[in-house]
């Protein structure tokens, strides 16, 4: 394997901002906001170079399928996983990972460095399926952890996640402009960069050291799950906290139980616009929880609408709505327990329309949403799944069954939260993580399973004890199922094969990213195609660390990977 051509970012730092700095809107060590604003680079990053065996030709849709597995060079158990994926405004898709070691990210030979557990951003042309340009970060924190992925109008790219530290001591992680520090277990981080990959500015949220939730292990548990930009520039992000948060304009955000949803908004130079919480006295802001104050992990999603956010998540006994409004709009679940929401919130956070919730009347858990299960598209309607225990559902404007197990269901809202339309699945479990609305009439879902769902084309039937992926095409108007196809176990493992990403580049192509086991089978849109099998890079036994990520694209035109 040649030196890879794809080299981490160095860009020289012109401040490094304390909280106590107001004009970088940081904090102090042990309390605020560590933020990283970036000059432009005195000379231009490293050029590409070619791997050295001849760049293919651009793969026809009639020849084999082609499916990428992106994985460390040796053969070690390392977790390489990919978390999110977006369409450029060129049209090209970028994706996110995990990246645990230098890996190979296209059939090319093109390789991306790294090491222990960074980020990975990797930009796939749309025609030739080939790694564009790529860049890393993470450095020198035990863990980096990439949740949500979003492109402005010029290309820049908006990355968030989460950086895990050593305890209650300090850590730090590096974006391309030095180590920025931190205290205790995980906190969100936002960060943006150019097209080229050149850091333009990053936020670290400090977070309560030693304050956490039911079902975090660590000092404290603080994550961001999704972010989206609005029509004006702005980056709405998303996430869960514990405690205190403190943010970059100085401020901080207090939590009023085990934990609440954050919502903070910022500019496209990184400047707070607007932050507030969505929560009460349960755990709306994700982990196990208990029976009493149940909370599940990353259960939110936010989406643009305009000028406006749209938050997706679940809530708890006497949950208070009221974003950045004086007096409080609480809701209770009608079982009491848990429901699903979905709340409209101007740019500055005042709640602007009545909340919309998915309510379940007799079992003792609720819904479950998961982050990037809520977008919208041109005209402001919105798509959203989520998954539905035992038990009789009341969804605000649809007409749904008694349920004999929970089930996977999407379903459409006008802008207005009136119900377009409802559409069940049988896989159980199971869940959705991406649904994504295209530009001509299809909205995309990408998930995992087990059980069977007869889709138009074929039935797809999980093979993995633990889950397999699948990738189905509704019609944005009527919900109706097109096809379904998907990712499957060649044997029955007790591993989890999950997406966690899904974009729709300007070709009409879905392209799907996640992580699989041991040997997985991409299989076609239609019964008897032909299919591809990767293997995962390591040899030894099948271990929680032992899997690889992949990135795939499919011509729904004619069934074919691309």
């Amino acid at each position: 394997m040649s030196e890879p051509f794809f080299r981490h970012q160095l860009i020289t730092a012109i401040a490094l901002c304390a909280l106590a700095c107001s004009a970088c809107g940081g904090g102090g060590a042990t309390g605020g906001d560590a933020t990283v604003i970036a000059s432009p680079p005195t000379t231009a990053p490293p050029a590409i170079t070619p791997p050295p065996t001849p760049i293919p030709p651009p793969v026809s849709a009639n020849l084999v399928p082609l499916a990428y597995r992106l994985s460390d060079t040796a053969d070690a158990a390392k977790p390489d996983y990919v978390k999110a994926m977006a369409t450029l405004p060129s049209g090209d898709v970028v994706a996110t990972l995990i990246q645990s070691d230098t890996i190979v990210v296209d059939d090319a030979g093109h390789t991306l460095k790294g090491s222990g557990s960074d980020v990975g951003v990797i930009v796939y042309d749309r025609n030739t399926g080939e790694a564009k340009t790529a860049f890393s970060f993470g450095g020198a924190a035990p863990r980096v952890v990439p949740h949500g992925l979003a492109a402005d109008a010029s290309g820049n790219i908006v990355v968030i996640g989460y950086a895990a530290g050593t305890g209650i001591g300090s850590s730090s992680v590096d974006f391309g402009a030095g180590l920025v520090t931190f205290n205790g277990g995980e906190v969100p981080f936002v960060a943006k960069f150019s097209p080229s990959g050149l850091l333009q500015w990053a936020h670290v949220l400090q977070g309560t050291v030693g304050v956490s939730p039911a079902g975090c292990t660590g000092s404290n548990c603080d994550r961001a799950w999704d972010v989206a930009i609005s029509s004006s520039g702005d980056i709405g992000v998303v996430g869960g906290f514990s405690g205190q948060l403190s943010l970059p304009g100085g401020t901080r955000l207090a939590a009023a139980g085990g934990s609440d949803i954050f919502v903070l908004v910022l500019n496209a130079y990184g400047v707070q616009q607007a932050a507030w919480t969505i929560g009460g006295a349960g755990n709306e802001g994700g982990f196990a929880g208990t029976v009493a104050s149940p909370g599940g992990l990353g259960e939110m999603s936010i989406a643009a609408s305009g000028s406006e956010w749209i938050v997706q998540g679940t809530f708890g006994p006497s949950t208070d709505f009221r974003g950045t409004e004086s007096t409080s709009t609480l809701h209770s679940p009608l079982n009491g327990v848990r429901d699903v929401f979905v709340a409209r919130y101007s740019g500055q956070g005042r709640l602007s329309a009545p909340v919309w919730m998915a309510r379940a009347t007799s079992d003792v858990t609720g819904g479950l949403a998961a982050p990037g299960a809520l977008r919208t598209d041109a005209i402001g309607n919105l798509y959203l799944s989520l998954r539905f225990n035992p038990g009789v559902q009341t969804v605000s404007g649809c007409s749904t069954p008694t349920l004999s197990g929970e089930r996977l269901h999407t379903l459409s809202l006008t802008p207005s939260f009136s119900c377009r339309w409802i559409t069940r699945f049988d896989f159980a479990p199971g869940g959705i993580h991406r649904t994504v609305p295209d530009a001509v009439g299809n909205v995309y879902l990408a998930g995992w399973f087990t059980g069977s769902h007869a889709f138009p084309n074929q039935t797809l039937t999980s093979r993995s004890t633990r889950s397999d992926v699948f990738l189905a095409r509704l019609d944005a108007s009527t919900g109706v199922a097109q096809w379904g196809s998907g990712l499957f176990a060649t044997q029955a493992v007790a591993a989890p094969n999950i997406p966690a990403g899904l974009a729709v580049d300007a070709n009409g192509h879905p392209w799907i990213g996640g992580q699989f086991f041991a040997s997985t089978e991409f299989a076609q849109t239609a019964l008897g195609q032909a299919s591809k099998v990767l293997a995962v890079s390591y040899t030894g036994a099948i271990v929680g660390n032992s899997n690889d990520g992949f990135v795939a694209s499919f011509r729904p035109e004619n069934g074919l990977l691309r």
